[in-house]
């Protein structure tokens, strides 16, 4: 099966130090990176339960984090001076009031990256 969408990317440039806007994107999101996705189903009795474990991961922005690649030291090894670092966030029960389905899942890639 081959499906089809349009996405929109947004660039947002900030005058901001790569390390603040790290710590203020990474503040915003929970995770559920330390835990493990799998291991909050593994430990839930119920899917009440489970809801409410992952929900408890969501952060102010009712996101949380899957994934966190830093992209900066291989950059560094093929000689680019950079950072940067990509996330996988999401929050698999927006809308809330409604059964998963999928259009449910909603999943972003945001990107931060700063050229030294």
């Amino acid at each position: 099966m081959k499906t089809t969408f349009t996405v929109c990317h947004n660039e947002h440039i900030s005058s901001r130090p790569f390390e603040e806007v790290v710590n203020t994107f990474e503040s915003a999101v929970g995770s559920v990176e330390e835990s493990g996705f799998p291991a909050l189903l593994a430990s839930s009795k119920s899917a009440e339960q489970f809801e409410g474990r992952v929900r408890s991961r969501e952060g102010t922005s009712g996101f949380m984090r899957f994934l966190t690649v830093d992209h900066g030291p291989w950059l560094a090894r093929i000689g680019l001076n950079a950072k940067a670092r990509m996330y996988t966030i999401g929050n698999p029960f927006t809308p809330p009031a409604q059964k998963p389905n999928k259009e449910s899942f909603r999943f972003i890639r945001p990107e931060i990256f700063n050229r030294r």
